[in-house]
């Protein structure tokens, strides 16, 4: 994942002005053909090939069937309490990784908006919603978060990117996003969890967005889900299943888009509808292009990605992901080493105590109603 250090690039308004002036000059692109992405997997979704990652995460696999074995393959136990080894983890935290899903904004969701269709303004929305998809891809897994972490960034435009993990287990992390000059307000919670089969893995996804304009409109749909194939053996592939549906309740808009539309499992399909009446047809694949009723939104060859720039460091709160002990290691030494490893197991000691003990105030709570103020030397944990 590419960010910037806020010294780097520092926010200008020149810069945001330039960019909403882009956006207010949004047009469909003029690419046409059937288009995929070279590289992508010929069953659809994206194929991982550096070799040396793919090397890193099934040794990581391997290690983990060893010391759980039947549990694991027979898709009855949550990878996400399973510990993953620092050195086959991404060196970055999973909230920095969903601030990512905003570098497609200062284009696509500034244009949207900007407009003062609402019909323009949803085919904008699921521009976005799709163009970020091969943005965001990574086969590394990030670093759980700890409860209480924090992220904070911005964007070329003055968008400001706020991400806070707010539940332990299951884990939960809530995002907000202001675009510049309040042009809209973009707020997501999310959790996970993760079943492998036999050379699969299934990543089931909860949670659901919802975007607010100025105008009072306010759109939501939900997540997609994740299918990872061929983990042991094969070309490594991820794919984004399910399907997302969308509601304007002010407008009377509903629209959805659905994976699988074709043998090649990127393709999408969909519709927009107002009033229940069918007005537009989606058809396109996330490794390429997105269309309505014919006419091309959205082309991978040309999207526009910005850079995620993390809030300087005198405003950078204590729990910010970046202020982990074991990424702050990371940074110091080799990432093989067996300190950031031992800064990992540290944080997640501490995190299960801290579960343990908010579990043991709701015990004493549930059997003293009332009670205001606990104190913890009483109780058993």
């Amino acid at each position: 994942m590419e960010t910037k250090n806020f010294s780097d690039q520092k926010l200008s308004l020149d810069r945001k002005e330039e960019l909403l002036e882009d956006a207010r000059n949004w047009k469909p692109t003029q690419e046409t053909g059937d288009y995929r992405k070279e590289g992508a997997s010929s069953g659809g979704g994206f194929a991982l090939r550096d070799k040396a990652l793919v090397s890193k995460l099934r040794s990581a696999g391997w290690e983990a069937i060893k010391r759980i074995g039947k549990q694991l393959l027979g898709g009855k136990l949550n990878l996400i309490g399973i510990a993953f080894p620092f050195k086959c983890a991404a060196d970055y935290s999973m909230l920095e990784a969903l601030a990512g899903m905003a570098r497609v904004n200062p284009y696509i969701m500034n244009a949207a908006a900007l407009t003062e269709d609402p019909i323009e303004r949803i085919k904008l929305l699921l521009t976005a919603s799709v163009s970020h998809m091969e943005v965001c891809n990574t086969f590394e897994k990030p670093l759980n978060p700890v409860m209480g972490e924090t992220y904070h960034a911005y964007l070329e435009d003055g968008t400001q990117i706020f991400c806070e993990q707010t539940c332990h287990h299951p884990p939960i992390s809530h995002i907000l996003i202001e675009g510049p000059d309040n042009l809209y307000e973009f707020s997501m919670y999310t959790g996970y969890s993760a079943k492998a089969g036999w050379n699969s893995v299934k990543v089931n996804v909860i949670g659901n967005k919802t975007i607010k304009f100025k105008d009072g409109t306010s759109i939501t749909w939900n997540n997609m889900e994740d299918q990872i194939n061929s983990t042991l053996y094969g070309t490594m592939v991820r794919q984004v299943i399910g399907r997302q549906d969308y509601k304007d309740e002010k407008n009377h808009i509903t629209a959805y888009i659905e994976t699988g539309a074709k043998k090649v499992q990127d393709y999408l399909k969909g519709n927009i509808c107002q009033y229940g009446q069918e007005i537009y047809t989606i058809n396109g694949n996330y490794n390429g292009y997105l269309e309505f009723n014919g006419e091309r939104y959205w082309d991978i060859r040309e999207t526009k990605v910005f850079d995620i720039i993390p809030s300087p460091a005198s405003s950078t709160l204590p729990s910010d992901s970046r202020c982990r002990i074991d990424l702050i290691a990371c940074k110091a030494e080799d990432k093989d080493s067996d300190i950031p490893q031992d800064k990992k197991d540290e944080l997640e000691d501490l995190q299960r105590h801290d579960a343990k003990l908010r579990k043991a105030v709701g015990d004493y709570r549930a059997e003293n109603p009332g009670a205001k103020f606990v104190d913890i030397s009483l109780l058993k944990i």
